[in-house]
């Protein structure tokens, strides 16, 4: 698993995971967003191989992703991300809905919701910094 998380708070924090010898990677983008990339590509975009996974997280990194969460006394019950990959500002982003069923069937008896949108900012990257060698 890679977990990245930028330095300041207005940026999304993502996770990449993939098990040894599984041909899909999992993604978790900002609070609730989820996203199943296998590494043939084309799920999301037109790209093949591991370019559809590299176009997905240069996205996250530039700034290019925003989400709606909704919850009910601190449950996430909802979720809408939206990532726009590189020239695709112009045009419809990438939408992933995903619900939570046991958070959806108690949404009657938890009260009123909240509703919150962040649009994260790009991260600071300094390569210069970035190694090869395994973290301990």
């Amino acid at each position: 698993d890679v977990t990245v998380m930028a330095s300041r708070p207005d940026c999304a924090p993502m996770e990449v995971a993939a098990a040894n010898g599984e041909d899909i990677v999992y993604m978790t983008i900002g609070q609730n967003t989820a996203l199943e990339v296998p590494l043939k590509g084309k799920r999301y975009t037109n790209l093949t191989g591991t370019d559809e996974l590299r176009a997905l997280i240069q996205a996250v990194v530039s700034g290019r992703f925003e989400e709606t969460v909704w919850r009910k006394r601190g449950h996430i019950v909802r979720s809408i991300g939206k990532i726009w990959l590189e020239g695709q500002y112009d045009v419809q982003p990438l939408v992933v809905r995903r619900y939570d069923l046991f958070g959806s069937l108690l949404a009657p008896f938890l009260g009123r919701g909240t509703e919150s949108q962040d649009r994260y900012l790009p991260y600071n990257i300094d390569l210069g910094n970035v190694t090869s060698e395994p973290v301990a």
